[in-house]
């Protein structure tokens, strides 16, 4: 079985794969996450929980934008007698970027397009609603020409919750009309609506500047499926990088020379 792991600013995505097939997926948080035997008590804890054995993990393929962690990882799979495979800007993803010299694309951006693009014509925009928000292009000729970031609401929901003067809990909830009569709903609808009117305006200032009639818009992330069918002609792909880790492991493992268990079946 093939582990694919997205270790974001937050939170750590392991999933589980068989094949192509999705097994099951656990998060922990990134936080946390501050040495092997946490890394390893963690997901052993998870693999016995969905009756999996550490001894059918065969391989390791790893998103990570957080690189004080990637030692600890080398170190885990070692400990449970496998390979693994950091996804970086020398992957022969077959994408080209237009970022400035010596800028560094992070991995998820990386495997994101990658994935994107095997699932919608170019153009397409992904935008993913992470620690900030992200809106990426990926352009009529397969490459990564830029980005558009901004703070994540589902972080400033999360700290405004944990002020203990605001006196309420906010949610993801659109209402009816943008005019909160409260205090509560005026600040919750500021959130939600400035957000997806930032991320539509966004889109469409993308889409007037490259002179496009239509591009594809891709929406992942957390909390994505709360916002996604307010942003016009977007769909949801919860497992946009897990998948994309998995595939690119079945479609191009042979060409990055990976020593797997399975290699041969590839």
């Amino acid at each position: 079985m093939l582990i694919c792991v997205d270790a974001g600013n937050s939170t750590i995505i392991y999933a589980i794969y068989k094949e192509r097939e999705l097994v099951c997926t656990f998060k922990t948080l990134t936080k946390e996450t501050t040495s092997l035997k946490k890394m390893y008590d963690d997901f052993m804890l998870a693999l016995s929980e969905y009756g999996l054995l550490v001894y059918d993990m065969e391989f390791a393929m790893i998103a990570s934008v957080v690189d004080k962690l990637n030692s600890i990882f080398q170190e885990f799979c070692k400990k449970i007698n496998i390979e693994c495979y950091f996804i970086d800007q020398n992957s022969p993803l077959g994408l080209d970027n237009m970022f400035e010299e010596n800028t560094v694309v992070e991995a998820d951006v990386l495997v994101q397009a990658y994935q994107a693009t095997k699932k919608c014509p170019v153009p397409l925009v992904v935008v993913d609603f992470g620690t900030t928000t992200t809106i990426t292009l990926i352009n009529e000729f397969k490459a990564i020409e830029g980005s558009v970031v901004f703070p994540g609401i589902g972080k400033a929901i999360k700290e405004l919750n944990s002020n203990a003067n605001l006196g309420y809990s906010l949610a993801f909830e659109f209402k009816d009309s943008i005019l909160g009569k409260n205090s509560h709903d005026s600040l919750e609808n500021g959130l939600l609506y400035g957000t997806m009117y930032a991320i539509n305006g966004i889109i469409s200032q993308i889409r007037d500047e490259h002179n496009y009639e239509y591009m594809n818009v891709i929406v992942t992330g957390g909390i994505g499926h709360y916002i996604y069918p307010f942003i016009d002609g977007a769909t949801y792909d919860e497992n946009l990088i897990i998948d994309g880790l998995c595939d690119i492991y079945q479609d191009i493992g042979k060409r990055l020379n990976l020593r797997t268990k399975d290699i041969k079946s590839m």
